[in-house]
C-alpha cells in the first residue's frame, strides 16, 4: 500500500514538474530540456540534446523532430509540408491540394489534387508496377515486364509494352515509335519524323525536309545530309578512320573519330586532339580542357572551370541584378556566393549570401543580417535541408549564431552557452552556474546550481534566492 501511494505521489510530482516546465516561458536545463525564444525570435523547445525539437516562427513556419525517427516541417510562404521517417526510408510532402509519399525511393504515391476524385495520380513500385491517371483523366496500368501502359514517364507521354523487350511503343507529343526486340528494331513516325532502325545493321532517319541520316553496321558508316536554309551541307564518318562535315557555315574533319576533330565555322571553331583529353574551342562557346587535370568553359553569362576532374570545379553565372558563384573540391570543400534578390527579396548586391563547408570540420552560412557556424559537419558536399533536419544536430556539437545585434554560442547542445545582445550578456554551464550582466547599468545577476544560491532581477526588483524557494 505504501509503495503504491509513493508511486502515485511520485507520478503526480513528475507530472506537475513537466507541466510547469512546458507552461513556463523561459526554461534552461540544457541539454536535457530548454524552452524559450531563440535569437531569431522563434518560439522553440528542445529536449535530450539533439533528439527532440519543436520550433515555430511568427510567420507560421513549423518544425517538429524526434530524431532520427521522425521530422515534420511546414513552410507557410509556400504552404508546403514535409514529413520524413528514418529519412530516406519514408518521405511525404504536400502543397495546397497536392500530396505525395515515397517509401525507399522506389514505392511512391502522388495525388495532384486530393479534392478531385478524378485528378491526376500515380502509384508506382519501380520497376515492377505502374498505376495512375494522366492529366486528361485517362487511367493506365502496367506490370513490368509482362504488359501494360505507363503515361508521363520520364520524357515519354506514353509507353506501351508486352513481354518487354519484345514489343514496345512510345509516344512523345506526336512522335510515335514502335520497337520489336527493343532496342534492335524500331519504326518512328509523326511530328515530321520518319525513322527506321535495325540496330546495328541499318538505320534511316528523316526530319521533315531538313535532314536525312543513315548508318550501315553502326558505327562503321554513318551519313547525314542537311537541307536547313541557315546551314545546308553533309557529313559522314567511316569509323574508326575518318570523318567529314561540310556545312555552309562550318567545316569539320575527324581522324580516328571521336579522338581527333578539327572544325572551323563562322560562329564556332573547335579542336579535339585527342578527345576528351585536349579540347579547345572559340566562338559562341570558349573552351580549353586538359582533361582531367584542368579546364575552363565560357558561354554567354556562364563560366565553368575544373581541376582534377571530377574533384574540383568552379561555376559562375551573372546577370544585371544577380550573381551566383559555386566552388567545390569534393568532398572536402564546398562554397557559394549569391548576390541579388533572385530567391530573397531583401538581399542586395552588396550583401551576398555566402556559404562555406570544410568537411568534416565545419559549415558556415551568412545571409543579410544573420549567420551560423556549425561544428562538426559530417555529411560531405553541401548541407541538404533533409540531412540537417533529421541527422545534422547529432554531430553539431558547437554552433555560433548571430542575428542583427544578437549573438549565441552553444557547446554540446546547450550544456555550455553564451548569449549577447544589445541589452545584456549571459553565460551558463549546466547545472553549475549561470551569470549575466546588463550592458547599460553594469549590474550582475547569477545563479549557482540552478537556484541553490542566486541573485536575481525581475523588472526593477532585485532579490536573493536561497535553497531554491527562499527569497529575500
Amino acid at each position: 500500500m505504501k509503495i503504491r501511494l509513493f508511486g502515485v505521489i511520485l507520478a503526480l510530482l513528475l507530472t506537475n514538474f513537466f507541466s510547469c516546465l512546458f507552461a513556463a516561458d523561459d526554461v534552461d536545463f540544457a541539454p536535457f530540456f530548454q524552452k524559450g525564444t531563440d535569437i531569431y525570435g522563434n518560439a522553440r523547445w528542445r529536449a535530450l540534446g539533439p533528439l527532440l525539437e519543436s520550433k515555430r516562427t511568427d510567420g507560421g513556419d513549423e518544425l517538429l523532430a524526434f530524431r532520427p525517427f521522425y521530422s515534420y516541417m511546414f513552410d507557410s510562404a509556400e504552404n508546403l509540408y514535409r514529413r520524413q521517417m528514418i529519412y530516406p526510408v519514408l518521405m511525404a510532402k504536400g502543397k495546397d491540394a497536392e500530396m505525395e509519399w515515397h517509401f525507399l525511393l522506389l514505392f511512391s504515391y502522388h495525388d495532384f489534387d486530393v479534392n478531385d476524385p478524378y485528378s491526376k495520380y500515380r502509384l508506382w513500385l519501380i520497376p515492377f508496377y505502374f498505376q495512375g491517371r494522366n492529366i486528361d483523366s485517362v487511367p493506365y496500368l502496367a506490370i513490368f515486364p509482362l504488359a501494360g501502359c505507363i503515361r508521363e514517364f520520364i520524357v515519354f507521354d506514353e509507353i506501351r509494352f508486352a513481354l518487354f523487350p519484345f514489343a514496345v511503343c512510345t509516344r512523345v507529343n506526336d512522335v510515335k515509335t514502335t520497337s520489336v526486340l527493343w532496342p534492335i528494331m524500331s519504326r518512328t513516325t509523326g511530328g515530321g519524323n520518319d525513322r527506321l532502325k535495325i540496330f546495328p545493321l541499318y538505320g534511316y532517319s528523316k526530319l521533315r525536309e531538313e535532314s536525312v541520316k543513315r548508318y550501315i553496321l553502326w558505327p562503321i558508316w554513318t551519313y547525314a545530309h542537311f537541307d536547313r536554309p541557315q546551314s545546308p551541307g553533309y557529313g559522314y564518318i567511316v569509323f574508326p578512320f575518318y570523318g567529314r562535315v561540310k556545312l555552309e557555315n562550318q567545316s569539320s574533319v575527324m581522324v580516328v573519330p571521336p579522338l581527333f576533330r578539327f572544325a572551323h565555322g563562322t560562329d564556332q571553331s573547335l579542336t579535339y586532339c585527342p578527345w576528351p583529353f585536349i579540347q579547345y574551342s572559340t566562338g559562341i562557346e570558349n573552351r580549353f580542357y586538359i582533361w582531367p587535370l584542368w579546364g575552363r568553359k565560357n558561354r554567354d553569362t556562364s563560366k565553368y572551370s575544373f581541376f582534377l576532374w571530377p574533384l574540383g570545379s568552379r561555376f559562375e553565372h551573372t546577370a544585371p541584378f544577380y550573381e551566383h558563384i559555386r566552388f567545390m573540391f569534393f568532398p572536402i570543400l564546398y562554397s557559394t556566393s549569391t548576390k541579388g534578390s533572385f530567391d530573397k527579396p531583401e538581399r542586395t548586391m552588396d550583401q551576398p549570401r555566402k556559404t562555406l563547408k570544410i568537411w568534416p570540420l565545419f559549415s558556415y552560412a551568412r545571409d543579410t543580417d544573420k549567420s551560423r557556424f556549425a561544428m562538426l559537419s559530417l555529411f560531405p558536399y553541401r548541407d541538404y535541408d533533409a540531412i540537417e533536419r533529421n541527422y545534422g544536430p547529432f554531430w553539431t556539437i558547437y554552433t555560433h549564431s548571430s542575428f542583427k545585434d544578437k549573438r549565441e554560442d552553444e557547446l554540446l547542445w546547450g550544456l555550455i552557452k553564451y548569449q549577447e545582445s544589445k541589452s545584456e550578456r549571459k553565460f551558463s554551464l549546466f547545472p553549475l552556474i549561470s551569470v549575466g550582466r546588463e550592458n547599460e547599468s553594469g549590474e550582475f545577476h547569477w545563479s549557482f546550481l540552478k537556484g541553490l544560491i542566486a541573485r536575481e532581477k525581475t523588472g526593477a526588483k532585485r532579490s536573493f534566492r536561497l535553497l531554491y524557494f527562499i527569497r529575500f
